[in-house]
């Protein structure tokens, strides 16, 4: 199923486009298999190529809605994780950093990310924790401000707050930065457009 997801999300130009409602269907298994050793590489491959064929921000929200805990029918109940798996949630925060890289902070919605990851940062996982934070200083890098104003609020715990002020000065914010993405963006996608008209 991700491979022929991945394929129809790489559709050449002139077909119509990959549905977003299909979009939306494949995510949440595809996060799900990012645990697994043996489909991780093909449902990280899958995410990626519904990155571009749709919209980065759209399939970064999907992923992020999939991960966030979701209230349980019973009141007593606490909430339940989409992905209670951490080596699942890691390779989220992993790929959603490759996402950043990619397509810049602003394509990903920053906000949702920045506040996801402060929540991700309380995660009883180290691997999950140190994803989280590794996240939110790319985010930071571009877009300093805003981002530092998503992660941290008033109801942010202090160790939190210790471990992502900790990061921001490992990543400090270089308003070039973004400006450096989009351009490096342009620039390829004006070399895969050169490249198709050939």
């Amino acid at each position: 199923v991700c491979a022929l997801a991945q394929l129809a999300a790489k559709a050449p130009p002139g077909v119509p486009s990959f549905p977003r409602a299909a979009a939306a269907a494949c995510i949440g298994p595809a996060v799900g298999k990012l645990g697994d050793r043996k489909l991780a590489v093909g449902a990280r491959a899958m995410l990626s190529a519904l990155a571009e064929a749709i919209e980065p921000g759209f399939v970064a929200s999907l992923v992020v809605a999939e991960l966030e805990p979701t209230p349980s029918s019973d009141a007593r109940a606490k909430a339940v994780r989409g992905v209670p798996a951490p080596q699942a949630r890691a390779e989220a925060l992993h790929w959603l950093l490759a996402l950043v890289g990619d397509f810049g902070a602003a394509m990903a919605v920053p906000k949702v990310l920045a506040h996801f990851c402060a929540t991700e940062a309380e995660n009883k996982s180290p691997v999950v924790r140190s994803a989280a934070v590794k996240l939110v200083g790319a985010l930071h890098v571009e877009l300093g401000p805003v981002v530092r104003a998503a992660a941290i609020t008033d109801e942010t715990p202090a160790p939190v707050v210790k471990a992502i002020e900790s990061e921001f000065e490992a990543s400090p914010f270089d308003p070039r930065a973004a400006t450096n993405a989009a351009v490096g963006r342009t620039k390829t996608a004006r070399d895969v457009s050169a490249a198709s008209a050939a």
